[in-house]
């Protein structure tokens, strides 16, 4: 797991350099933007000035390691050349009869605004493992908010280990991408009542 213990050896095996008073910095020549790791005020700073959606200001600090996953999550997609202005953080939907709140990680939308994937990170282990389990049995989070947006084309747990071998520190990335159209027939077969079943399917 990532911790503010082991931030700084993350950051700097994703490519940050410390930039004085005990800041991280890396930037993004492709799209001119880029994040700073404020350790002093336990601050992530991501670039809303290029157009990067922070909706709710809850990953943007260090009270939560999962707010690490999202980091090295939304530092990845960058690096693979997706736009700042195409990247929004806990964006918030009315899920069920309830009218409860629910609020995905990351989104990722293309050129016109159409969502691409929505991505829900956990920490390594136990969390993962739980909305894993929650996605098999009944779809999860991440099921919900495709009821929300059923153009999205993919739906991804985002997972980050920490790892020791040899006497250095390495940092593995898994993720599970789930075709939404497939997935939501492979949930069918496992579901046994029949109104959940509908309320995914139905248009």
């Amino acid at each position: 797991m990532i911790t503010k213990s082991n931030l700084k050896n993350m950051l700097k095996s994703a490519g940050f350099s410390d930039t004085s008073k005990d800041k991280y910095e890396k930037n993004y020549p492709s799209s001119d933007c880029s994040i700073i790791v404020d350790f002093r005020n336990e601050k992530i700073i991501y670039p809303e000035d290029k157009g990067f959606k922070v909706n709710v200001a809850t990953t943007t600090n260090f009270s939560e390691p999962e707010n690490f996953v999202v980091l090295e999550c939304v530092n990845r997609l960058l690096d693979k050349g997706y736009r700042p202005e195409n990247i929004e953080l806990e964006r918030t939907w009315t899920l069920g009869h309830e009218q409860k709140s629910g609020r995905a990680d990351i989104c990722v939308s293309n050129q016109n605004g159409k969502m691409l994937f929505i991505v829900e990170c956990k920490t390594f282990g136990v969390e993962y493992n739980k909305e894993m389990k929650n996605i098999l049995s009944d779809g999860g989070q991440l099921i919900s908010y495709w009821q929300q947006e059923r153009g999205c084309r993919w739906l991804v747990l985002y997972r980050l280990q920490r790892l020791h071998k040899e006497g250095m520190e390495k940092f593995m990335r898994e993720e599970v991408f789930y075709v939404s159209d497939d997935y939501a027939e492979n949930l069918v077969k496992q579901y046994t009542k029949q109104k959940r079943v509908k309320m995914i399917l139905s248009d």
